[in-house]
C-alpha cells in the first residue's frame, strides 16, 4: 500500500493514498443570470469565467481514475444553465456512465435544455425556491417566480408526454428573517409542481447589512410557529425534507470530507467544498471574517488523481474527518483573536482554517449528494408515516 506519514502528537499515522472520490461538484461558470441578496458574490473578490467544453472533457477522462465515483454534480456559485454547450456536457457526463445532478435557479430552462435533460436521464434537477410569494421572490432574488413555476410545469408535461421519471424534482431553501413566514406554504406549493425534497438551510450573511436576515442571531420570538407549521404542513403530505440547525451543537461534521466529494471551480482549481472555492467576507454571527479561495491544485496543471491523493489534500480531510481543529466560533478569544479574521490558518496550525465553519455545525447545509438516494427517501418517508 502506498501511504502518506503523519506525525501526529506521539504517534505516526499512516495516511493511505486512496483514489476513493464518489462525488465531483464542478461549476462550470461562476456567472449568474440572477443577482441574489444573500449571494456570495455580492462581497466577493473573484472574476468571472467558464470552463472550456475542451476543459471539460479532458477532466472527464480523468474521472476514469476513480472506481468508486458515481455522482457528478453540476453547481457552483454561478449558472451552469448558463454554458453555452451546458447539454453537451450533460450528454458526454452521462455517455460516460456517471449520474447527474445539476443545481440551478430554474430561469433558463426552455423547452430546448427541458428535453436535453430529459433524454440524458438526468437524476435531479435542484431548483433554488427562497419564497413562494411572488414580491417576496423578487425582493430576494431580483427576479421573476412565475417564470421559474412556468418552466417547472413545461418540465413536468415534458416528462408526462416522454413517459420519463427523470430528472426527479427537489429544492433548496434558504431562510431568514425577510421569507420564514413563507415556510407553512412550502410544503403544499412545492407538491403542486412535483417537487418531492427539499433542504432548508440558514443564510450566512455576506454583507453586514445582511447579518439581521440570520434567524439563528437573534431569533423571531414568532419564528417556531411558522417553523412548527412547515413540519405540520410536510408531515401531512409525507413530504421528505432536510433541515439545519439553529444553535451551536458540538459535533462537527463535513458532508464534503464524509461523501467523499470535491469541487473544481471554473479554471480547474480544486478546492475542498464551496466554502473555499472563492474570496468573499462572511459574517459569524456578527462577527466579519475573510473567506480566502483555497486550491489543492489545478487539474489543467496536474492530474484529479494526484492532487486528490496528494499529501496536502488527504491530510487536510483526515484532519477535518476527525474534527482535529478549533473552535473559533465559541472560542472565549474569537473577538481578539488576529487568526479569527480570516481563513488562511488557525491556532492549531490548520491550512484552511475550518474552525469557524456553520457549515459543519449544520446551521448552514452543503448540498449533500447522498440525501438524494431513492432509498434514503424512501426509508425518510416510511419512518415518517
Amino acid at each position: 500500500m502506498d501511504y502518506h506519514e503523519l506525525k501526529y502528537n506521539d504517534a505516526i499515522v499512516l495516511l493511505e493514498r486512496k483514489p476513493d472520490i464518489e462525488n465531483v461538484y464542478v461549476e462550470l461558470t461562476n456567472s449568474c443570470n440572477f443577482n441574489c441578496e444573500m449571494c456570495f458574490r455580492q462581497s466577493w473578490q473573484d472574476k468571472l469565467g467558464m470552463m472550456s467544453y475542451e476543459d471539460y472533457m479532458k477532466l472527464l477522462e480523468q474521472f476514469a481514475d476513480f472506481p468508486n465515483l458515481k455522482k457528478v454534480i453540476f453547481e457552483g456559485i454561478g449558472e451552469p444553465l448558463l454554458h453555452p454547450r451546458f447539454l453537451d456536457i450533460v450528454k458526454a457526463t452521462r455517455k460516460a456512465g456517471y449520474d447527474v445532478i445539476v443545481g440551478t435557479n430554474g430561469y433558463l430552462m426552455n423547452e430546448k435544455i427541458i428535453k436535453g435533460l430529459i433524454e440524458n436521464l438526468v437524476e435531479w434537477v435542484i431548483v433554488s425556491i427562497d419564497a413562494v410569494d411572488l414580491d417576496a421572490f423578487e425582493n430576494i432574488r431580483n427576479a421573476d417566480l412565475s417564470t421559474i413555476i412556468q418552466n417547472i410545469q413545461k418540465l413536468n408535461e415534458m416528462k408526462k408526454k416522454y413517459s420519463s421519471l427523470f430528472p426527479k424534482l427537489g429544492a433548496e431553501f434558504v431562510i431568514m428573517k425577510s421569507n420564514y413566514k413563507e415556510l407553512p406554504k412550502l410544503p403544499a406549493f412545492l407538491e403542486k409542481l412535483n417537487v418531492i425534497w427539499i433542504m432548508l438551510s440558514n443564510v450566512i450573511p455576506t454583507r453586514e447589512i445582511f447579518i439581521n436576515e440570520a434567524v439563528y442571531h437573534n431569533m423571531p420570538e414568532d419564528f417556531n410557529e411558522y417553523f412548527e407549521k412547515f413540519k405540520t404542513e410536510a408531515a401531512l403530505r409525507r413530504f421528505p425534507y432536510q433541515l439545519p440547525k439553529f444553535e451551536l451543537n458540538t459535533e462537527r461534521k463535513c458532508d464534503f470530507i464524509e461523501t467523499k466529494s470535491t469541487v473544481i471551480r471554473w479554471d480547474g482549481e480544486v478546492a475542498p467544498c464551496y466554502r473555499f472555492l472563492h474570496t468573499y467576507k462572511e459574517y459569524i454571527f456578527g462577527r466579519e471574517k475573510q473567506v480566502y479561495a483555497y486550491s489543492f491544485g489545478n487539474v489543467k496543471e496536474e492530474s484529479l488523481i494526484d492532487i486528490w491523493t496528494g499529501r496536502d489534500y488527504t491530510e487536510f480531510r483526515w484532519k477535518v474527518k476527525n474534527a482535529i481543529y478549533p473552535s473559533c466560533t465559541d472560542c472565549p478569544l474569537r473577538d481578539v483573536c488576529e487568526l479569527t479574521k480570516d481563513t488562511i490558518v488557525d491556532c492549531w496550525g490548520m491550512e484552511p482554517s475550518c474552525a469557524d465553519c456553520l457549515w459543519s455545525r449544520r446551521i448552514a447545509m452543503c448540498p449533500n449528494s447522498d440525501i438524494l438516494d431513492p432509498q434514503a427517501l424512501y426509508l425518510f418517508q416510511m419512518t415518517n408515516k
